[in-house]
């Protein structure tokens, strides 16, 4: 059998399972050698998940045809803390409405994949009806001309009285912004105990804690919107001290792992999401700190194409709903509906900004965060745990 004839009995076997528990975890569009094979590889235009019980909806891998118009009409990537229950309430939901084929998240491997064919589209057609995602990710850099109101729909959003002041709904109102994880600092208060408690985000760049914290990421992999903060507060020269104080890069499941393990790593801070370091119990070793110059914000927007918006109104509309934000509220995200009541109302936000967005090509200043961020030796973990 030839390859071609090989490939196309592969693209015929829709459930099929892809080996792709190897592949190291990167929350959004983090490159690595494994990922780049996948992108050429044909299994990983596949479905690489069985289909779910709920009804006629199934939750894939994101994956786009080749074509000029998306497979489906949803596609929805949520940051982990939230995939299994928020798909279940949309499931839940519009079970019984033949509306198309709706994927959600399966695997980070799999968002490299879709993030890497996302950033390189041209036209807006090529995008799905309605684009959930999270984080500042390749949306932010597609040609200027596409992401506006005349391919998408616009939003007048009453925003959660805990976003007052960061200015964070979008200059054109066309990314509806549905909530926000927000990175903060945990600290061991055994190995603190000699160092100034930190209270804003430039005390990381302290040379006192040098090798003593661990961020985001991985061997190959950094945080984009940590980094990109700090470089808009900091300028450029601040990311080579931040990387010197830079113990390790992992997961934040992999952090919660250390921490109940006494602290396994070592390190004295950790920068993580708030929705994992809520699960921290022990607080007599372990202190969260939310930065009195905000918590950054790394924020779940979506996009609705303008020819679909009212045909999906009902779906866009419990997107934003109180049920949702609920849902968020109680994993530790931060919902911009404003009736959700937050435990965390009163402590400030930081917004990266739409201006800084506006005036700085984010895929330069990313290629130049890594060349300087990028460890010399094995001195980060590359982590391929789940």
């Amino acid at each position: 059998m030839d390859k071609q004839e090989n490939n196309k009995k592969i693209l015929t076997e829709a459930d099929k399972e892809l080996d792709i528990d190897r592949i190291s975890q990167k929350p959004y569009g983090g490159e690595s050698e494994l990922t780049k094979s996948l992108l050429n590889d044909p299994e990983s235009k596949l479905r690489v998940l069985p289909q779910n019980q709920s009804g006629s909806l199934r939750f894939d891998t994101p994956h786009l045809r080749q074509h000029n118009k998306p497979e489906n009409f949803l596609v929805a990537l949520h940051p982990p803390p939230l995939q299994e229950g928020i798909n279940q309430m949309f499931a839940n939901k519009f079970q019984e409405q033949a509306l198309g084929s709706a994927i959600f998240k399966g695997h980070y491997a799999a968002d490299n994949i879709f993030y890497s064919q996302l950033g390189t589209f041209q036209s807006a057609s090529r995008l799905p009806d309605i684009l959930i995602t999270s984080d500042i990710n390749c949306l932010y850099d597609l040609p200027k001309g596409m992401i506006n109101p005349t391919n998408f729909e616009t939003f007048s959003t009453q925003y959660n009285s805990i976003f007052a002041g960061t200015a964070i709904d979008h200059p054109q109102r066309v990314f509806r912004l549905r909530g926000a994880d927000a990175l903060v600092i945990v600290l061991d208060k055994n190995l603190t105990e000699h160092i100034q408690t930190p209270r804003e985000w430039y005390e990381l760049l302290n040379p006192a804690l040098k090798d003593s914290l661990v961020l985001c990421g991985d061997k190959d992999f950094y945080n984009d919107t940590l980094y990109l903060h700090f470089v808009r507060d900091y300028g450029l020269e601040a990311l080579k001290p931040l990387h010197t104080n830079t113990l390790d890069r992992i997961h934040p499941e992999s952090m919660l792992q250390a921490l109940s393990n006494n602290n396994s790593l070592g390190a004295s801070m950790y920068v993580m999401p708030y929705s994992y370091a809520k699960k921290i119990d022990n607080q007599l070793d372990y202190q969260i700190i939310w930065p009195d110059d905000g918590a950054i914000l790394m924020p779940i927007q979506m996009l609705v194409k303008k020819s679909a918006a009212e045909k999906y109104r009902n779906i866009t509309r419990f997107w934003g709903g109180q049920e949702v934000g609920c849902f968020l509220r109680d994993n530790g995200f931060v919902s911009t509906n404003p009736r959700v009541i937050h435990p965390v109302m009163g402590r400030k936000l930081n917004w990266l900004g739409w201006e800084f967005i506006r005036n700085n090509n984010l895929t330069e200043l990313r290629s130049t965060i890594r060349e300087i961020t990028q460890p010399t030796s094995d001195r980060f973990t590359l982590h391929s745990d789940s």
